[in-house]
C-alpha cells in the first residue's frame, strides 16, 4: 500500500470529477492517506470557506478549472467563464486557503511560453521558473499567465504552483495528450515538455507533504516531438497505428487560437526531488516506461469501454435504456454497466416484447445478482405505448440517473406510418424519444447528475429535419435514407435543444448526443442489405465529394467498440451537455452539420415534436 504519511493530514482534492483529480484521488487512497474531494465551483466565496472550514484539511489541490471542449479554442468565445474559473477561482481558493493557513498546490500550466532567441527551439535551453511568459496567442495561456503572477505575489507563503504540460496517463483517457494526438487528422512535429502523470503526481503529493512553496515546471526533463511520441506509440501499443504531419501554417488553418510550443527547465525540480530520494525519468524514457505499462494492460484501443467501465461510478444508480433487445447496442451497453464495479442498482429495459428482451435480462442477472431489472413495454413508434411506459417507471423508481435513448428503426425501404401518422423512421428514432424524455422529467430532475445520452448517427449527414414535410407528403415523395438523415438529425438537434433549455432554467441534466459507429453486428442490417447499405454509403461519399467535403469511409466497428462511447457519455465526470461525441471524444463544430447547429432549427423541431405528441415540456 506504500507510506500512510502522516496520521493527521487531510487532503481535500477541488475538482473532483476531473481527469487528474480522479488518479490523484486514487493515488492517494492507495497510499491510505485521508483524502476527499469536492466540485463546488472555486469562485463561490462562501460554499468555498463552509468546504475548507466542514472537511479542515491540512492540505488542498487544485485540480479545478476549464481548459475548454473539445480544446483550448473553446476559451476564445467563452472568456467570461474562462476567467471565472481560472483567474478569479483560482485566486479566491488561494485567498481562502491562505487565511485559514492551509497549503494550497496549484496544478497550473506551462502553456504560457514559446521559443524565442533566447531558447530556441532544440537548443535544450528551457524557460525556467523565473522567466517571464512570453506567449499570449491563445485566452486560455493569457488568463493562467496572469493568475499565477497574482497569486505568486499575493498567496506565495503558502501555496505551491506545478506547471504541467501536455499530461499524459496510462490509458487512453480523452483527456489525456496522447489520446487526444492520436485522433487528429494531422500533428505538427515540434518538440515539447511533456508531464508523464504516473512519474510526477507521487512528485507533487511529496511536495505537498513537506509544504513547499513557490513555482516548479512540473514536466519530466527535456523534450519530445509530436512524432517521436507516436514513434514510441506504434513500437510499444500499437503497431498499426499511422499518422501524417502538418506545418504551423497549416495548423493556423484549423485553429482559433494558437499553441505554445516550448520546453520547460526542470533542474529547480530535479534537485528538490533528490532531496527526497526521488528520481524523474528523462522524457524519451519516461513514454516508453508509459507506453509499456499501458500495452501490458492490454489497452491498445482508443474506443476500448474498459477504458470507462472499470471506472463507472455507476453504484446506487438508476439506468433506462431503449432498444435493448439481444445483440443489439443497448443490451451490450447494459451488459458493461452490470459488469462495473459497483454496478446499479437498477437497470430498466425498455422494448416491445418480453421474449427478445428476456436473453438479455438472464444475461445482466448472471453478470451481477444484486442489480433489480425490469422490462417496460415500449413501442416507441405509439405515443399511447411510450405514455404507458412512461408510467409504469414514475411508479417504480424515486429517480432516473441515466436514460439512454437507443432504439429505433434504420432506413425502411417502404413508407409506413407510426400509429399516429407519423412516418415510421422519424416516429421511432425521434418523436418517441422526446415524448419519453419530456415525460420521465420529473424523475431526471430528481437525481443529481441526470444524463440524457441518444444515439444518432453519421446518417444525420443524409438530411435537415424537413420541418414543414416531415411525412414526405404522405409517401409521394419518399425516400428511406433522405427519411432516416432526417430521423438522425432530428436526434442531435432535440440533445442540442435540450441542453439550451436545462441550462437556461438551471436544470441539473446533462444532455448528450453520439454516434456509435457502423456496427454491423447490432442488427442494423434488418430491413436492408449489405449491398444497399454499400450503395448509399458510396453515394454519400460522392455527394461529399462534389461539394468539395473530405468523405472517409467508415470503419467497421465491433460491438465492444461501438457502445465504447455510449458507457463514456455515461460515466466520463466532465462532459459539457450538449456535445455530439464521436469515438470517445467531442465532435468539433466544424466538421458537424450547418443545420444541426441552427438554434431556431432546433426550437422549431422541438415545437413540432411538441404538437406531435400534444404536449409541452419545459
Amino acid at each position: 500500500m506504500g507510506s500512510l504519511g502522516n496520521s493527521n493530514e487531510v487532503f481535500l482534492i477541488w475538482g473532483g470529477n476531473g481527469w487528474i483529480a480522479g488518479i490523484l484521488y486514487d493515488m492517494l487512497q492507495q497510499q491510505g492517506r485521508n483524502v476527499h474531494s469536492t466540485t463546488i465551483r472555486m469562485e463561490n466565496r462562501e460554499q468555498v470557506m463552509a468546504e475548507l472550514q466542514r472537511v479542515k484539511p491540512t492540505h488542498v489541490f487544485n485540480c479545478a478549472g476549464v481548459t475548454g471542449r473539445p480544446n483550448v479554442d473553446w476559451c476564445e468565445d467563452n472568456k467570461d467563464a474562462t476567467i471565472r474559473a481560472n483567474l478569479i477561482g483560482t485566486s479566491n481558493l488561494a485567498d481562502c486557503c491562505f487565511l485559514l493557513g492551509i497549503h494550497c498546490t496549484i496544478y497550473a500550466t506551462g502553456c504560457i511560453y514559446a521559443y524565442d532567441d533566447a531558447h530556441p527551439m532544440g537548443s535544450g535551453k528551457g524557460f525556467t521558473e523565473t522567466d517571464p511568459a512570453n506567449f499570449s496567442g491563445s485566452y486560455y495561456s493569457f488568463v493562467k499567465a496572469h493568475a499565477e503572477r497574482m497569486i505568486v505575489s499575493a498567496y506565495s507563503a503558502n501555496t505551491l504552483i506545478l506547471r504541467l504540460r501536455m499530461p499524459v496517463s496510462d490509458d487512453l483517457n480523452p483527456r489525456s495528450f496522447v489520446t487526444k494526438i492520436t485522433k487528429y487528422a494531422h500533428v505538427v512535429d515540434i518538440p515539447n515538455s511533456n508531464s508523464i502523470l504516473t512519474d510526477l503526481l507521487p512528485c507533487g503529493i511529496k511536495l505537498a507533504e513537506n509544504k513547499v512553496t513557490g513555482v516548479y515546471n512540473f514536466t519530466n526533463p527535456g523534450a519530445i516531438s509530436h512524432n517521436e511520441v507516436l514513434t514510441l506509440y506504434k513500437r510499444y501499443v500499437d503497431p498499426s497505428f499511422t499518422w501524417a504531419n502538418f506545418s504551423l501554417e497549416e495548423q493556423a488553418k484549423v485553429i482559433k487560437a494558437g499553441r505554445s510550443n516550448c520546453e520547460l527547465d526542470t533542474t529547480k525540480l530535479v534537485a528538490k526531488m533528490r532531496e527526497y530520494g526521488m528520481e524523474i525519468p528523462e522524457v524519451h524514457q519516461a513514454y516508453a516506461e508509459c507506453f509499456q505499462r499501458m500495452a501490458a494492460a492490454s489497452n491498445t484501443a482508443i474506443n476500448d469501454k474498459e477504458n470507462f467501465s472499470s471506472t463507472a461510478k455507476l453504484g446506487g444508480k438508476a439506468v433506462a435504456i431503449t432498444g435493448p433487445s439481444d445483440k443489439s447496442l443497448g443490451a451490450h451497453t447494459a451488459y458493461t454497466f452490470a459488469g462495473a464495479t459497483p454496478p446499479p442498482a437498477h437497470i430498466l429495459l425498455l422494448g416491445r416484447t418480453l421474449a427478445k428482451i428476456q436473453p438479455v435480462i438472464d444475461r445482466i442477472r448472471q453478470l451481477s445478482s444484486s442489480i433489480k431489472v425490469d422490462f417496460i413495454p415500449t413501442d416507441l413508434a405509439s405515443n399511447a405505448s411510450v405514455r404507458d411506459a412512461a408510467a409504469q417507471i414514475l411508479r417504480k423508481v424515486p429517480q432516473i440517473d441515466i436514460l439512454i435513448n437507443s432504439g429505433g428503426v434504420m432506413a425502411l425501404q417502404n413508407y409506413q406510418t407510426s400509429t399516429d401518422g407519423i412516418e415510421m423512421q422519424f416516429a421511432a428514432c425521434h418523436v418517441g424519444h422526446f415524448l419519453l424524455t419530456g415525460l420521465l422529467m420529473p424523475k431526471l430532475l430528481a437525481s443529481k447528475d441526470a444524463r440524457v445520452i441518444s444515439l444518432t448517427s453519421m446518417g444525420y449527414e443524409a438530411s435537415h429535419v424537413l420541418l414543414d414535410n416531415y411525412n414526405f407528403s404522405n409517401g409521394d415523395n419518399y425516400n428511406p435514407w433522405v427519411a432516416y438523415g432526417q430521423a438522425k438529425s432530428a436526434n442531435v438537434m432535440m440533445i442540442k435543444e435540450l441542453a439550451r433549455r436545462a441550462a437556461a432554467k438551471n436544470l441539473p441534466i446533462k444532455a448528450v448526443v453520439l454516434h456509435p459507429g457502423l456496427v454491423l453486428s447490432s442488427g442494423i442490417l434488418q430491413n436492408i442489405s449489405m449491398d444497399e447499405l454499400n450503395k448509399a454509403m458510396e453515394s454519400s461519399k460522392k455527394a461529399a465529394e462534389a461539394n468539395g467535403e473530405e468523405s472517409k469511409p467508415e470503419e467497421p466497428k465491433s460491438i465492444e467498440q461501438g457502445i465504447a462511447t455510449t458507457v463514456y457519455a455515461a460515466v466520463a465526470p466532465d462532459l459539457y451537455s450538449g456535445v455530439f461525441l464521436k469515438d470517445c471524444d467531442v465532435l468539433p463544430e466544424s466538421e458537424q452539420k450547418p443545420w444541426v447547429k441552427d438554434v431556431d432549427q432546433a426550437s422549431r423541431l422541438w415545437k413540432l415534436s411538441e404538437e406531435l405528441v400534444g404536449e409541452k415540456f419545459l
